[in-house]
């Protein structure tokens, strides 16, 4: 009752404004489901980076990712019966809970992807030593141009989304085809860009 309670004052419209607190209740109130979204993140960076060199260790990792991706699911469906649907405005546990499903289940496939694409690599590199990482010897090239171009790749995509408003794209009310379309020519641009940049500073 308490966080309905606190959720209604939140999201009104018809509460006042007159002081600081109530002027800035969404940012202070998100402010807690922000740090522990980060802190949880980083306990599922932590269980990612434990994962042993040997590649049977990190498809069973790709497996215990998607089995925690099932299980966050369940929680979050069970934490939007308790407490309402998730809220990016309040950051609220539903909110928080389904940005884990989406980036653990988002790492699993990434991961797996790196797992299939290993083998074709594998192919063509020689023998390994036994203290080496392969996954470290076989980066794949758009990830190796953005780690070493972070700074411009975030620049890139921030300048890129500024020219997305200015062109009055109607995003909220746009269908899901168009939306997908609009962001995939949007990530496409943003990587042949520093994938671009990347390979002439190399030549």
């Amino acid at each position: 009752m308490i966080v309905f309670q606190i959720q209604a004052w939140l999201l009104s419209d018809s509460v006042p404004r007159n002081d600081f607190v109530s002027a800035n209740r969404e940012g202070i109130y998100s402010l807690l489901g922000y740090l522990a979204l980060y802190y949880l993140s980083s306990v599922l960076g932590s269980f990612i980076s434990s994962t042993g060199i040997r590649l049977k260790s990190w498809i069973y990792r790709d497996l215990q990712l998607l089995l925690w991706t099932l299980v966050l699911f369940a929680l979050q469906k069970l934490c939007e019966s308790l407490f309402g649907p998730p809220s990016r405005r309040i950051v609220n546990a539903p909110y928080i809970i389904e940005m884990l499903v989406f980036h653990t289940f988002m790492t699993a496939g990434f991961l797996f992807v790196q797992l299939v694409s290993f083998f074709g690599w594998a192919a063509q590199m020689p023998q390994f030593k036994r203290d080496e990482n392969a996954f470290e010897l076989l980066q794949p090239c758009l990830l190796r141009a953005i780690n070493k171009n972070a700074m411009c790749f975030f620049i890139i995509a921030n300048v890129l989304t500024g020219v997305v408003n200015m062109l009055g794209i109607p995003s909220k009310y746009s269908g899901q085809y168009q939306s997908t379309a609009c962001i995939t020519l949007y990530i496409l641009i943003v990587c042949a860009s520093i994938f671009a940049l990347s390979k002439r500073r190399r030549s």
